[in-house]
C-alpha cells in the first residue's frame, strides 16, 4: 500500500534543499545526517485503504490523470530532482552492475479517495522519478526495461494511465516475490515487513528505498532488515536529493559490477558475510 504507516514506523530527518545536478561531487549526494540522543522524527504518511469511500465526488478520468501528469513533468523542483538523478545513473552506470527488470511496490494512487493534493502529488513525484531512472538505464544499456507496479489503492483510471505507458500492474505478491539480481527495486517509506518480503530471495541490482541510516537508529533486533545493512555496507550508495518529504530518508543503493552478488553460505543467514 502506498506510504503506510510502517508497524516500526522509520524516522526520518527533516526535508532539505535538492541536490544540484552535478555529477562530479557525489557528496551532493551522500549527505549523512548526525544521530544524536533526541528520538528521530518519524513520518507521517497518509493511511488510505483500498476499500475507502470516496469524499470528492466521481472518480478521476484516465484523462485527468494524464493531463496532471504531463504539467507535473514541467514543474522545477521535480525536474531538478528527476535531472540530479539521471545525472548520477548516467555518471555511475559504468562501474555498476546492468538491469533488466524494475519493480515498484507501493507508490500511492493518483486519485486518493479524499482529494488529498500531498498524497497524490507524492505519487506523481515518486513516479517520475522511477520512470527517469528507469530511461536513463535503458539509454546507457541499450535495452528495453520491463516496470512491474504492485500498489492495491490503484484506481482503474491510475491503471489504464500505467498501461498505456508499456507498464504492468499485478496483485500482491506477484511483485514483491519476484525481485532478482538484476532488478531495479523502487518502494518508497514501505512497511518493514514489505521490504523484508521483496528482499527474501534476493538483492537486486538496484534497491531505492529506506535506507539503513533511518533504520540503524530504531535499534531493530539483528534479524531485521539484514539484506539493507549488507546492501549498505557493499553497494555504492547515494541519499535522494529532496523534493519536499517525498525522499525523505530514502537512499539509492548500486551493486557495483565488478563483486558477485551476496548470497546465503552454509548457517549464514542470507545476505550475511560468512
Amino acid at each position: 500500500m502506498g506510504n503506510p504507516p510502517n508497524p516500526s514506523p522509520s524516522p526520518t530527518a527533516g526535508p532539505s534543499q535538492p541536490s544540484q545536478p552535478r555529477q562530479e561531487q557525489q557528496q551532493e549526494w551522500h549527505v549523512v545526517q548526525p544521530k544524536n540522543n533526541r528520538r528521530p522524527r518519524k513520518p507521517r504518511p497518509v493511511v488510505l485503504s483500498s476499500s475507502a469511500t470516496r469524499t470528492t465526488g466521481a472518480p478521476r478520468s484516465l484523462q485527468d490523470i494524464t493531463s496532471e501528469y504531463h504539467r507535473l513533468r514541467q514543474d522545477p523542483p521535480t525536474q531538478q530532482c528527476c535531472t540530479t538523478i539521471r545525472h548520477l545513473i548516467r555518471a555511475h552506470a559504468g562501474a555498476c552492475s546492468r538491469v533488466d527488470k524494475a519493480i515498484c511496490l507501493g507508490m500511492g494512487t493518483f486519485d486518493p479517495p479524499d482529494g488529498a493534493w500531498e498524497a497524490k502529488r507524492r505519487a506523481y513525484i515518486q513516479f517520475l522519478v522511477f520512470e527517469a531512472m528507469v530511461q536513463e538505464m535503458e539509454t546507457l544499456f541499450q535495452t528495453t526495461i520491463q516496470c512491474t507496479f504492485q500498489e492495491p489503492l490503484l484506481t482503474d483510471a491510475d491503471t489504464a494511465f500505467l498501461t498505456a505507458r508499456g507498464h504492468t500492474v499485478v496483485p500482491a505478491p506477484l511483485a514483491s516475490t519476484a525481485v532478482t539480481q538484476h532488478t531495479l527495486l523502487y518502494g518508497i517509506h514501505l512497511y518493514r515487513p514489505l521490504y523484508e518480503e521483496a528482499l527474501r530471495d534476493h538483492l537486486p541490482s538496484v534497491f531505492v528505498g529506506t535506507g539503513w541510516e533511518t533504520w540503524d537508529q530504531l535499534m531493530l533486533p539483528g534479524h531485521h532488515l539484514h539484506r539493507i545493512k549488507d546492501m549498505h555496507d557493499t553497494y555504492q550508495k547515494w541519499e535522494l536529493p529532496q523534493d519536499g518529504t517525498v525522499f525523505t530518508g530514502t537512499w539509492l543503493y548500486w551493486r557495483p559490477s565488478n563483486p558477485a552478488p551476496p548470497g546465503p553460505a552454509p548457517g549464514v543467514p542470507a545476505g550475511r558475510p560468512a
